[in-house]
C-alpha cells in the first residue's frame, strides 16, 4: 500500500507534466486499479467533491489523450461501463515523443517566421507622422521621409513642476543590419535658457544614464556597463558625450559599443544616439538644422 504522502506526490508530479489537476486525480485513481479498471460510480466516491458529470467530462477528456481506455462492462454494478488506465510507462513515453515533435516544429517555426513576425509586429507599433507630439514633430519629419521609423513615444510633462519636459524616442534606422535597436532621441525641454548652465545639463546627463543602464542591463546583452563622460566631434561641432563601455557575457574586459551625443542648444538638452555613426549623424543633422545652427560638413 502506498501512503497519502505519495499518492499526493504521484498526483502533483503528473500534474505538473503532462495533464491538469483533475485529470491528474482521476488518471492516478485508475492507475491504482491496474487493469481492473474502475466505474464511474465509484471514481466519484473516491474523489468528492468532484461531480460524477465533471468525471465524465475528464474522462473523455483523458480518452483523447491516450491516457484512458475504455474496458467493457462491469459484472456487478448493472453492467456499468469500465474506464481503464494505460499504462504510465506507455502514456508517459507517448507524451514525450509528442512533446518533441512540438519541440522540433516550434524550432522550425522559429527559424522560418520569427523575422518575419517581428517586421509585422514593428509595422504594426510604428507611429506615424500624425501620431507624434507637436513638439518633436518638425524634429523627426526629416527621418521618416528617409524610411526611419519611430517604434515609441513617450513623454513626461512636468515643466509646471519640475521646471522641464521630457520627449523620449525608440527610433529603427533604415538598415536591416544595425546590433541592437537602431537609435534614439531624449529631449529635456526647460523653462529656461540652460546651453550654458553646467549643473542642469549634468542633472540631465545623470538622469539619462540611471535610466539608460536599467534598460541595457535588463535587455540582458552585457554583463556590467560603465557609462563614462567625454567628447565628440561631430557635423562640425563639438558636443559633450556619455561614451558606453560593455562587458559581454563570457569576457572579462569592457570595450565601448557606442555613444549618447549631448546637444545642449538654448532651452533644451538633445540626447541622441545610434549603433551605426553614419545614422547618428543623420539624426543630429536633423536637430541642428530645426535649430538653424550650422553644419560644417
Amino acid at each position: 500500500m502506498i501512503t497519502k504522502e505519495e499518492e499526493k506526490e504521484f498526483v502533483t508530479i503528473i500534474a505538473e507534466s503532462f495533464l491538469d489537476y483533475e485529470e491528474a486525480q482521476v488518471y492516478f485513481t485508475l492507475v491504482k486499479q491496474g487493469t481492473k479498471g474502475t466505474i464511474v460510480k465509484e471514481l466519484t466516491e473516491e474523489l468528492s467533491p468532484l461531480k460524477r458529470t465533471t468525471i465524465y467530462s475528464i474522462l473523455n477528456r483523458l480518452i483523447e489523450k491516450e491516457c484512458v481506455k475504455e474496458g467493457g462492462r462491469s459484472n456487478t454494478t448493472k453492467r456499468a461501463k469500465l474506464f481503464v488506465a494505460i499504462k504510465p510507462s506507455k502514456v508517459l513515453r507517448a507524451f514525450l515523443i509528442r512533446e518533441k515533435r512540438k519541440l522540433k516544429k516550434l524550432e522550425e517555426i522559429e527559424l522560418m517566421y520569427s523575422d518575419r513576425l517581428d517586421n509585422v509586429y514593428n509595422k504594426g507599433i510604428q507611429l506615424t507622422q500624425e501620431d507624434l507630439h507637436p513638439f518633436i514633430s518638425s524634429y523627426l519629419r526629416p527621418l521618416i521621409k528617409n524610411n526611419w521609423k519611430v517604434l515609441s513615444q513617450n513623454y513626461f510633462e512636468g515643466k509646471e513642476t519640475y521646471g522641464y519636459d521630457v520627449f523620449d524616442y525608440e527610433l529603427k534606422t533604415p538598415s536591416r543590419h544595425l546590433f541592437l535597436k537602431g537609435g534614439g532621441m531624449v529631449v529635456f525641454v526647460f523653462d529656461r535658457k540652460i546651453e550654458q548652465d553646467k549643473s542642469t545639463i549634468e542633472f540631465s546627463m545623470t538622469q539619462l544614464k540611471r535610466k539608460g543602464k536599467a534598460d541595457i542591463m535588463r535587455d540582458g546583452t552585457f554583463k556590467e556597463i560603465n557609462m563614462k563622460d567625454g567628447f565628440t566631434e561631430i557635423c562640425g561641432h563639438t558636443f559633450p558625450a556619455i561614451i558606453l563601455e560593455g562587458m559581454f557575457k563570457r569576457k572579462k574586459s569592457f570595450e565601448q559599443v557606442g555613444q549618447t551625443i549631448v546637444i545642449p542648444i538654448k532651452n533644451k538638452i538633445f540626447f541622441v544616439w545610434s549603433e551605426d555613426g553614419k545614422y547618428e549623424k543623420e539624426i543630429v543633422r536633423t536637430v541642428l538644422d530645426n535649430e538653424k545652427i550650422p553644419i560644417i560638413e
